[in-house]
């Protein structure tokens, strides 16, 4: 599970948490997954989502309540069913197609918290008997087309503006050119619009990068967090949360 700023993300396989490693997740070619968005804030959040460089919502932002996850397990072109996250090798055939982007296995997650308000606080003025706000804030909301999971939250439907979002830059080294992401089984995962309020000018970004293969060797079993660590030394296992060998002392997250 990747933290950043209040917002955690992780990607799920076979319905558990896959272990990243400096930014990399590796997980068997052929997979269905799905991204699991945890809003850690006490402020609402209006999410961005992009895989392989496209963005997933279809032009949409997804809203996580504050102190709450989504669980998305497909793409939304349509708010009540669509195709699962599917990850495949990318073959000559793909590249020959297609062609081979800087993004390829990139998921790319940027998101902006709602702006906090302080509720109005009243004094008495007691030469004119009125009641005067001691802090005035703007009643504004964002007019976009945000949507949010219907198992989590009431909404109601807005109109659409757009929202501009910070590229992430990134040499072409960086990516990974094994896998990329397409369209899956099909998945009745059900969305509503929503709204929210004003949001923060602070934008953060996370990335990950999805790979079938480690040390040249193709993946087999997708690597979860609660999975026993093999020390490389002496074969010993070892608890999820290890950083060293118990047995002797060899470090278990060999780069």
């Amino acid at each position: 599970m990747y933290f950043m700023k209040n917002f955690v993300l992780a990607v799920k396989c076979d319905g558990k948490i896959l272990r990243e490693k400096k930014d990399i997740v590796y997980m068997p070619f052929g997979k269905e997954y799905s991204l699991l968005l945890k809003n850690l804030s006490s402020q609402k959040a209006s999410v961005s989502i992009e895989i392989d460089g496209q963005d997933v919502l279809n032009g949409s932002k997804l809203i996580i309540n504050a102190n709450s996850e989504i669980e998305l397990e497909r793409y939304l072109k349509d708010l009540d069913k669509g195709n699962k996250f599917k990850f495949v090798e990318f073959t000559d055939d793909i590249k020959n197609h297609r062609g081979r982007k800087i993004s390829d296995g990139i998921v790319k997650i940027s998101y902006r918290f709602e702006k906090y308000y302080k509720p109005l606080e009243w004094y008495w003025n007691i030469n004119q008997n009125i009641n005067y706000p001691l802090t005035t804030f703007p009643a504004i909301y964002l007019k976009d087309t945000y949507i949010s999971n219907s198992n989590y939250m009431d909404s109601s439907s807005t109109t659409l503006k757009s929202m501009s979002i910070s590229n992430c830059a990134c040499s072409l080294d960086s990516f990974n050119d094994n896998g990329i992401t397409v369209p899956g089984s099909i998945s009745e995962q059900k969305f509503k619009q929503a709204t929210i309020g004003e949001l923060e000018d602070q934008e953060y970004v996370i990335t990950l990068q999805l790979k079938g293969r480690k040390n040249e060797s193709e993946v087999k079993q997708p690597l979860t967090v609660d999975m026993k660590l093999v020390c490389i030394t002496c074969g010993k296992s070892n608890k999820s949360v290890s950083k060293f060998c118990s047995n002797c002392g060899t470090s278990l997250e060999i780069i």
